[in-house]
């Protein structure tokens, strides 16, 4: 269990690294879009459903992983009402009649393709 939750740790790290701009020396550290940080502040993690795009700002993420079992699913979730069209991008108009062409960062996917390299890591340090 240590393995899955050191690794369930270095996948809700990773999910937090933002995109490289200018301010990080142009190289790219991770696939998060950051303007405020707000996006990246919420992240949560639930051992019961899925978290719920309510605006509230994740900071349990490290407690819900400590208190994961076997047997249980963990989930991880943005909050922010926008997280979903920084995802997956957004081709329209909304509610109040704005127009958008935004492509998607799709950031989840890539936390998710990362997973077994997070796992790899993560054995190793426990041997």
């Amino acid at each position: 269990m240590n393995v899955l939750r050191s690794a369930a740790q270095k996948l809700a790290e990773g999910q937090r690294r933002e995109i490289a701009g200018k301010k990080h020396g142009g190289y790219r550290r991770g696939a998060m879009p950051s303007d405020t940080g707000n996006l990246m502040r919420s992240l949560v993690a639930s051992r019961q459903s899925v978290p719920v795009t309510d605006g509230r700002e994740g900071n349990n993420v490290a407690v819900e992983i400590l208190l994961w079992q076997p047997g249980q699913t963990l989930w991880l979730g943005y909050t922010a009402e926008y997280g979903p069209r920084m995802n997956y991008g957004f081709v329209g108009t909304d509610k109040l009649g704005r127009n958008y062409n935004q492509t998607g960062y799709f950031f989840i996917e890539r936390g998710v393709s990362e997973w077994p390299q997070y796992l790899k890591e993560a054995e190793n340090e426990q041997r």
